[in-house]
């Protein structure tokens, strides 16, 4: 399931069940997620969930999604271009449930308050920062609630 769009609004559930199958949300610019709903790929194999913004623009959560991607499958949030961003709006969080890896491609990682964070939950999680485009990484004043990763392995390189 590809979708192309600047603003997209879930506060229901995004759902394919295709085995090794894959939701994009995609922008040709920025991308704006809101609304508090599921992005849900159980179709089994090596499922992959992307939400990408392109260019040098913003990938900003401003809704709370729980992305799940089954065990074997992953999630990636990538706004990766020379002065691209990836936000997330205080008190929002962005999920990931059920086994799988989740990527974080962004030059630029802002949590923007309090209660902001990106969490993963489950044994077989991994965090991957590729940071050698990183150039900015905006944290919250309590880092204690930033990044909800445990057990997880975190790869930043």
């Amino acid at each position: 399931m590809n979708r192309e769009q600047r603003h997209a609004y879930n506060s229901g559930t995004l759902s394919s069940s295709a085995s090794g199958g894959s939701i994009m949300l995609l922008s040709s610019g920025a991308l704006t997620v809101a609304g508090t709903g599921n992005v849900n790929e159980s179709g089994g194999g090596a499922a992959i969930i992307t939400v990408q913004a392109t260019g040098a623009n913003a990938l900003a959560f401003t809704g709370a999604q729980t992305f799940n991607a089954g065990g074997s499958g992953a999630v990636n949030l990538d706004a990766q271009a020379t002065g691209a961003s990836i936000t997330v709006a205080a008190g929002i969080a962005e999920t990931v449930a059920v086994g799988g890896a989740l990527t974080v491609s962004t030059p630029s990682l802002k949590l923007l308050g309090n209660a902001s964070d990106i969490a993963a939950s489950g044994a077989s999680k991994s965090l991957l920062i590729p940071v050698a485009a990183l150039t900015e990484l905006q944290l919250p004043l309590h880092p204690v609630a930033l990044l909800a990763l445990s057990p997880v392995p975190v790869a930043i390189f």
